[in-house]
């Protein structure tokens, strides 16, 4: 396992240049890109939804090397950088284990010192290639632009053209063609992820804001919430939430006394009451979950709705979208500030995801000489396109049960608002 000591990230993150800090984080890491929208990707996401992920963040990677092949356009026979914004100007001192003989080898594309920018194109196509070794460029944009051409188009009704219904059968028979290197994108983000996992909390923080510049991951915490863990307790309070010290301090003593939760993170902007209330509930409820995990309260407005919902509003009940968020890896589940209940939704896609992988395990147990190409397929077709028909009518029962006792508990009037 990939791990970064905390002495190593404290220098890192004293460089003055953010763009050395942020190379320098990556590098260290060992990951093949720079993982951003790669990492909110989760076991219910779509084929499609993975390859556009994927594309962002090879084009997030293409725009830093870019910048560093800048930046080592300046660089002379001294190895130094005078154009460069940071108390150390000298790359080999910067890259110890990337530069060498006068190249800068990043994320494979090697950037000699005193050279021309690179072009766009040219960088990206050497990040792919070390980023899945064998594949081919070429195919890879054109699935890009299919995926890009059936995400602007809706599925065609039964009552389209016959010609329309069998463009969108092709496109989807196409794209269920490259499992294989789906399973490959799936796996390219596993030294990012055991670098996170690795860090505690403290640290993670330490990398958002110091590296990232601010920018919070979803496993992260932003800097104006409020965050308690098992670890270090009331770890920071927002200041909207300063004069509600009591209840955060009765939130700290009720996380110790829920096995199944290991952190609370509080938007600003939510009700720590309500949370409280919410947590009361979940305390009495049973759940049967693996591991722990980290109860967010976000704005999740920038994540797509992950489902639906039965709301009741002036005297009627409605349907009405909900923004959660659930990833089992970064065992985070995360509800949105205008949805409370929204919580009910997500923990039932993580009894849902906790079976269907308990259940693959099992049958994975059951015969040990399995070859493991045909385990990881298996388990590729579970996170793609798992469907859990056998506990549909369990869940449905348990989330209308937790909606509920959440109605009961924090709403008591006929419109149910924000935290």
């Amino acid at each position: 396992m990939t791990v970064i000591s905390t002495s190593t990230l404290a220098n890192i993150s004293q460089h003055k240049d953010k763009l050395i800090r942020l190379s320098s984080y990556l590098l260290e890491t060992g990951s093949p890109y720079m993982v951003n929208k790669m990492a909110d990707v989760v076991e219910r996401d779509g084929a499609g939804d993975v390859l556009l992920a994927l594309e962002s963040d090879l084009n997030g990677t293409v725009k830093l090397v870019e910048s560093m092949s800048k930046i080592m356009g300046f660089v002379g026979d001294d190895n130094i950088c005078i154009e460069l914004d940071n108390d150390v100007k000298d790359i080999s001192k910067l890259f110890p284990e990337h530069y060498k003989a006068g190249a800068l080898n990043i994320f494979g594309v090697k950037i000699r010192k005193g050279s021309a920018p690179m072009l766009k194109k040219d960088i990206k196509e050497k990040v792919f290639a070390n980023a899945f070794p064998g594949e081919s460029f070429d195919e890879y944009r054109k699935l890009v632009t299919l995926v890009k051409s059936m995400s602007q188009s809706s599925k065609p009704t039964v009552d389209e053209p016959f010609e329309s219904r069998l463009i969108h059968a092709n496109q989807l028979h196409s794209l269920g063609k490259k499992k294989e290197f789906l399973r490959k994108v799936l796996s390219s983000t596993d030294r990012y992820f055991e670098v996170r996992m690795s860090m505690p909390d403290k640290q993670k923080m330490l990398v958002d804001r110091k590296i990232y510049s601010g920018r919070a991951m979803i496993d992260g915490v932003t800097k104006q919430s409020t965050f308690i863990n098992k670890t270090d307790g009331i770890v920071q309070t927002s200041n909207k939430h300063k004069k509600q010290a009591a209840i955060i301090n009765d939130i700290h003593n009720l996380l110790l006394d829920m096995p199944f939760l290991k952190a609370v993170e509080i938007d600003q902007d939510a009700d720590p009451d309500k949370l409280y209330a919410t947590l009361t509930q979940l305390k009495e409820m049973s759940f049967e979950i693996d591991e722990p995990f980290e109860l967010k309260v976000r704005k999740l407005g920038n994540y797509k709705a992950s489902g639906l919902q039965s709301v009741r509003r002036d005297g009627s009940v409605e349907l009405a979208e909900v923004y959660g968020y659930t990833n089992l890896t970064t065992r985070i589940v995360a509800c949105d500030t205008n949805s409370p209940t929204s919580i009910a939704h997500e923990l039932t896609h993580v009894m849902q995801q906790s079976k269907a992988k308990n259940l693959l395990q099992r049958d994975i147990n059951r015969d040990e000489n399995e070859d493991s190409e045909i385990i990881n397929d298996k388990i590729i077709d579970q996170i793609m396109a798992f469907k859990p028909e056998k506990y549909q009518q369990e869940s449905t029962k348990q989330i209308l049960e937790m909606q509920q006792l959440f109605y009961d508990e924090m709403a008591g009037e006929e419109e149910y608002g924000d935290w």
